[in-house]
Order: structure tokens, then sequence, then C-alpha cells
């Protein structure tokens, strides 16, 4: 058990900060970050950021939506607290829950200083800038996976390795590790650099350790 655990939570020290690859944070935050990869999901948000609150029948009407349907999307973005149910008499009355969303706000920022930017000249879709959005979206989706986090760690304990060295550190075949290596460098997570015949690879720990510390943000029970 404690070797899984090594191996699914590694921990990078890097200039007097750790910081540990939790597959369980990462896991928690595709599934906030599922809550808006859709676009009736993403149709709702920008509906309660306008509105402020709505039930069901109203987000039906505005969507021109079947309620089956809108009470399922609901469903899962309750489940990631994204969205808040507030009970008035027989009525179920929906918002957008502020703190979350704050918080995922403060992510994007942090990411990409751009992303302020943008924020500041469009106050209306603070939330939901696609680019930046999408971009958080796929860094956690390199994060969440059993094999990039070996590549990661095994990066962390023998800098600049190139991917023979992975695989045999690894014992992968060499089609998976340049195929998880290549997703790792279209993220920006590892650094590469061609030495002669061979490309060597080394963390990006600023973009590992400030992506963390703010998933830590919106999930702190996953410190570990």
């Amino acid at each position: 058990m404690k070797k899984n655990k090594e191996i699914l939570n590694p921990t990078l020290h890097h200039e007097q900060t750790d910081t540990t690859l939790s597959y369980l944070l990462f896991r928690k935050m595709d599934k906030l970050f599922n809550a808006f990869q859709h676009h009736s999901r993403l149709a709702i948000a920008e509906q309660l950021l306008k509105n402020k609150s709505l039930n069901v029948t109203d987000l039906c009407i505005c969507l021109r939506s079947e309620q089956s349907f809108m009470s399922q999307h609901l469903a899962l973005m309750r489940r990631s607290k994204v969205v808040l149910a507030n009970r008035q008499g027989q009525q179920v009355y929906y918002s957008l829950n502020p703190e979350r969303l704050q918080a995922l706000n403060d992510m994007l920022a942090a990411l990409n200083p751009l992303y302020q930017y943008a924020s500041n000249t469009d106050q209306n879709n603070k939330l939901y800038n696609l680019y930046f959005f999408h971009t958080a979206y796929e860094l956690n989706r390199a994060l969440y996976h059993v094999d990039r986090i070996k590549i990661l760690s095994f990066l962390h304990q023998k800098p600049n390795s190139c991917v023979q060295e992975l695989q045999e550190g690894l014992n992968m075949n060499q089609s998976p590790t340049s195929q998880q290596l290549r997703i790792l460098r279209l993220n920006n997570l590892v650094h590469s650099q061609r030495n002669g015949k061979n490309i060597h690879y080394t963390l990006n720990y600023p973009l590992l350790k400030t992506y963390v510390q703010q998933a830590l943000l919106l999930f702190p029970t996953e410190q570990i």
C-alpha cells in the first residue's frame, strides 16, 4: 500500500519546497473541470451568472431544454460544488457557488497572467474565458495519468533523462513513453533539449508548483 501511495503521490523537493503530485487531487480537479466541459453546462453557468438564481423550469425555458436533461446536468454541477441548491417551498433554486468559481478564477490567473488582463477587460465573461479554461483543463488531464506521474517522478530523481533512460527506468516501451512525453511537453510540464541524437527532458518546476498550490486551494483536504 505504501509503495502504491508513493507511485501515485510522489513528492518533488525543489528549492526548499515540497510539491506532491496527488493522483486523487488531479481526479477531483478533473471532475471540477468536467462541470464546464459540455456546451449545455456552460450555458447553464452563463444563465446563472446573468440571473443569479433560477429553478429548473426557468432554465428549461431559457435554454429550450427538457427537464430530465437539465436535471442531469445540474446534478453533475452540484456534485462538483460549482452550483448551489436552495429549496424555497416546493421549488429548488440554483445559483453559482461564488467561492468555488473565485478559486477557479484565481487558478487561471495564476497559471497565465494574460488571463487577468482578459478578465479585467471583459467582466461579463470573467469566469468563462474558454481559451484559458481549456488550457488549465488540458494541463490537469496531462497530470491525471499514472504513467505520466511516474515519468515526472523519474525526471525529478534523474533530470535530463532521455527516452531510452525513461524506458529502462520505468520498464515501459518506447512508443507509449514517447507518447506520454509528448503530452507533457505540449502542456509545458517538461522542457526538452536535443543533445546529439538524443532529446533530454527536465521538469518545469514553477508550473507544477503553481498548479498544485492552486488546486489545493480548491481541495485543501488533499494535502498529503
